[in-house]
């Protein structure tokens, strides 16, 4: 009878050991930089490798996705809203092309100003203000519960691939001057709130970076590129934060 016994109790024992594993909630935002790549698949495999999780990935980022549409959705989409109030992981980007129209201006020579950089001025105060907004609602949904919040930020290498040869070397340090301005503002804002800021690419990284982290069009990563960056990611850790 104790012979039963024990084989029983060992059969129980397996049997809840195997139980459904705790899941987490998976969030991206932003452009076609997550949208166009697979950074979301491989970042979430890691995590379930890593941490022993079920991760349950929410795509919201959309190419061609400009800042204040996102800001839009943030305020109104009342399903995105609660995918955030739910989320234990959220990856952003902020569109590189922030500011595309401004930018073209510039290039067209209609930007206003003595300088021809006016616009410039008003879409990197835009910006600002834009993603100060953003990350009040994503602090306020996450209402004082611990999350993993990742911020990326880009190099200058952005304007070789998404310009190409379309720009000259000044154009390109004119316009890119404005965006790494943006990109230093938001990246003392989050890290003050507790979310981690990431820049694509590590520091020994050339730019502009290897051809072969990008796809055909010299912009979105390709398989290479995009584990990087989700290797990377999981090399950061795992440490909740209560947003502030």
């Amino acid at each position: 009878m104790k012979k039963y016994f024990v084989l029983i109790l060992g059969i129980v024992l397996a049997l809840t050991s195997c139980g459904p594993r705790e899941t987490w909630d998976y969030v991206t935002l932003g452009d076609s930089f997550f949208a166009g790549s697979s950074i979301p698949e491989q970042y979430a495999t890691f995590i379930e490798e890593d941490v022993g999780v079920e991760v349950v990935l929410h795509e919201k980022a959309v190419s061609g996705q400009e800042p204040a549409i996102l800001l839009e959705n943030l305020r109104t989409d009342e399903e995105l809203r609660q995918l955030i109030r739910d989320a234990e992981v959220i990856t952003f980007d902020f569109s590189a092309s922030w500011g595309n129209s401004p930018e073209l201006k510039y290039l067209l020579d209609t930007c206003k100003g003595d300088d021809n950089q006016q616009c410039l001025r008003d879409a990197l105060e835009q910006a600002k203000a834009d993603w100060t907004e953003m990350a009040d609602i994503i602090t306020e949904l996450t209402a004082g519960r611990p999350v993993l919040v990742s911020v990326f930020t880009f190099g200058d290498w952005i304007y070789d691939g998404y310009y190409k040869d379309k720009i000259t070397s000044e154009q390109k340090a004119v316009m890119s001057s404005y965006f790494m301005e943006f990109q230093k503002f938001q990246q003392a804002d989050a890290v003050a709130r507790g979310m981690r800021v990431f820049h694509v690419f590590p520091p020994d990284v050339s730019s502009p970076p290897p051809a072969e982290y990008f796809q055909s069009d010299g912009f979105h990563l390709s398989e290479k590129g995009s584990k990087i960056v989700a290797e990377m990611l999981s090399e950061l850790g795992y440490e909740f934060v209560v947003l502030k």
